[in-house]
């Protein structure tokens, strides 16, 4: 994928979560709010946040896997090839204790 292709998809993500979380954070707000003044209602707006919550993560989820998969080569992780572990391999004995 080219860079551009990337950078765009990476500002829609960042763009896109900063507005997912403004409605997040004003029922977060708002359950404090009514923690404070002991209002029965900070239950229920627990509940919308919670219920808000789910949805938005998927989303943004989505949207920052989907500008991760189109990260240039050059800035991907190389592949690592398994190895055998040097502790549990069986090569070196166990250490002795006495």
């Amino acid at each position: 994928m080219s860079p551009e292709n990337h950078r765009r998809l990476l500002q829609r993500a960042i763009r896109w979560t900063i507005v997912l979380a403004l409605p997040f954070a004003f029922l977060v707000a708002q359950v404090v709010y009514s923690y404070v003044q002991g209002d029965a209602s900070g239950a229920y707006v627990f509940f919308l946040a919670g219920v808000y919550a789910m949805p938005a993560t998927l989303a943004a989820w989505h949207l920052w896997r989907r500008a991760r998969r189109a990260r240039p080569e050059k800035f991907a992780a190389p592949d690592i090839t398994p190895t055998t572990d040097w502790v549990l391999g069986g090569q070196d004995s166990p250490p002795t204790r006495w």
